[in-house]
């Protein structure tokens, strides 16, 4: 199991938050790189602060909306911050980030560079991908379903780990982090297939990603609402897929932005 907390330079730092915050450390880079020459250094530097407001306010509502019946009654700031109490919801963080950019984009006044900041974008979902699930794995977050015994499944032994949940406990449960990490490594395809200027990179990439949240939502122990008898995330992988998918059909058309 993977430690809690990474000490940095003297300073101790849960390993969730030290993970998401190198994944758009590299990120905010690699989108400085592919912007330059296209919007100014200044406006570039806004159209990222703005998005990652965007990205950490929505991902946060759809936490604590997802888990009311926990924040209830807690104080204001507890509810706000994601801290001891958890967490962030990667479906809100796509929608606020993007709604961000677009929102930015207009009121800086360069709408004309939207799809290039889309493409710029995709690395970011396999990226902070990746880095959420390994947090995950940390801190026990969206752990897997508790198995009888590892010896069930010998022929295949990277479907069930010992981890534990987020109450600390540990038991034998599918290894929903191992596959969230896959599901990173799936969403990097169109990176190789898409051509780098495209918008339609950083939706397919979306798809993918979501369809692979949906399957792992069956291994999933965590508690969280249910809808339509499906977890409520899996609801939202569903709507985020389809959003994705109708984001890159108008993608293809150069006068839209999405």
């Amino acid at each position: 199991m993977l430690p809690l907390s990474i000490t940095l330079f003297g300073v101790t730092i849960p390993t969730f938050t030290a993970l998401i915050a190198a994944a758009v450390l590299v990120c905010a880079g690699i989108m400085v790189r592919a912007l330059t020459g296209i919007l100014s250094r200044a406006c570039l530097i806004d159209v990222l602060l703005i998005m990652l407001l965007g990205g950490m306010i929505g991902a946060r509502i759809e936490h604590v909306a997802l888990a009311w019946d926990h924040f209830a009654g807690m104080a204001l700031e507890r509810v706000l911050l994601p801290t001891r109490d958890g967490g962030l919801g990667w479906h809100g963080g796509v929608i606020g980030g993007l709604s961000a950019v677009l929102i930015g984009a207009r009121v800086l006044n360069v709408t004309y560079a939207i799809p290039r900041v889309l493409a710029a974008l995709a690395p970011a979902v396999a990226l902070i991908g990746a880095a959420g699930w390994i947090g995950c794995w940390a801190h026990g977050c969206a752990y897997g379903r508790e198995v009888d015994t590892l010896a069930q499944f010998e022929a295949a032994p990277f479907i069930v780990h010992e981890a534990r949940d987020v109450y600390g406990l540990v038991a034998p449960r599918y290894a929903t982090p191992l596959f969230g990490v896959m599901a990173a490594l799936i969403a990097v395809t169109p990176l190789i297939f898409v051509r780098h200027r495209s918008a339609r990179r950083l939706w397919i990439a979306l798809a993918l990603f979501a369809v692979c949240m949906f399957m792992i939502g069956f291994f999933r122990g965590d508690s969280v609402p249910q809808w339509f008898g499906l977890r409520a995330d899996q609801v939202l992988d569903s709507i985020m897929v389809l959003f994705a998918l109708v984001c890159g059909k108008r993608s293809s058309n150069a006068k839209n932005f999405l």
